[in-house]
């Protein structure tokens, strides 16, 4: 089935002809602790994938990336954070996380956009009513960092998506995932989930692959390309 990285390279296509092209390489920074991670100016682009640890257990690794991400930020580097990479993101430039306030939030949701998604360089072309995302996770951020704009939330979760300067993005949802891994990850919680009274039958049926997904992340993967030209 692959995993976090292998879904964001296929479904946004950072591994096509492009131009100008772009080599796309893979840090499992876990697996690596320790290493040093890429320099700056060797980076277009980057994703910061999902995880199964906790932002607050502060792993070492985990603390690594987040005091790596406070420079990506500071040089506005594109960046897109996705679910831990969305809280790490949020962690390493002053938010909070913590688990989530209304419950954990797992199925294809709708989302509903702030005003700043009208405009924003990759919500704009997404931004439109009954829009729907895949959710899979137990920690958000509960609050959110300064000077960042809030893009998008859900009926159980505030902080949605942000933006921090004119680049860098967090989505706590999945872009990357389609109706079949969502369904395999309500199929995996389903006994947990449904100790918490969630109808996980319900949600595997509702299991969608949302448009927005691959939408959001080409949209990305232009922003990265578009920045590399201007910065060469």
């Amino acid at each position: 089935m692959g995993d976090f990285e292998d879904w964001a390279i296929a479904r946004s296509g950072a591994a096509g002809t492009g131009t100008p092209p772009l080599s796309v390489k893979v840090v499992n920074v876990p697996e690596n602790d320790g290493a040093p991670l890429p320099a700056y100016e060797d980076c277009a682009g980057v994703i910061i994938t999902g995880s199964h640890a906790m932002v607050t257990d502060h792993l070492g690794w985990s603390e690594a990336v987040a005091e790596w991400l406070t420079g990506l930020v500071q040089r506005d580097i594109p960046c897109l954070g996705i679910c831990y990479g969305h809280q790490l993101l949020g962690y390493a430039v002053g938010g909070e996380v913590g688990y989530c306030p209304n419950g954990r939030e797992f199925g294809s949701v709708s989302l509903t956009f702030t005003p700043a998604a009208k405009t924003d360089k990759l919500f704009a072309g997404v931004a439109e009513p009954g829009a729907k995302a895949n959710m899979a996770h137990s920690q958000s951020v509960t609050k959110l960092p300064a000077n960042c704009v809030l893009l998008a939330s859900t009926a159980q979760e505030a902080h949605a998506a942000f933006r921090l300067g004119e680049h860098v993005w967090g989505t706590q949802f999945h872009p990357e995932f389609d109706a079949r891994v969502e369904r395999a990850y309500l199929k995996e919680f389903r006994e947990s989930l449904s100790g918490d009274g969630v109808n996980v039958d319900k949600l595997v049926a509702e299991a969608c692959d949302p448009p927005l997904g691959v939408e959001l992340l080409r949209a990305f993967m232009g922003v990265v390309r578009e920045h590399y030209r201007r910065s060469t």
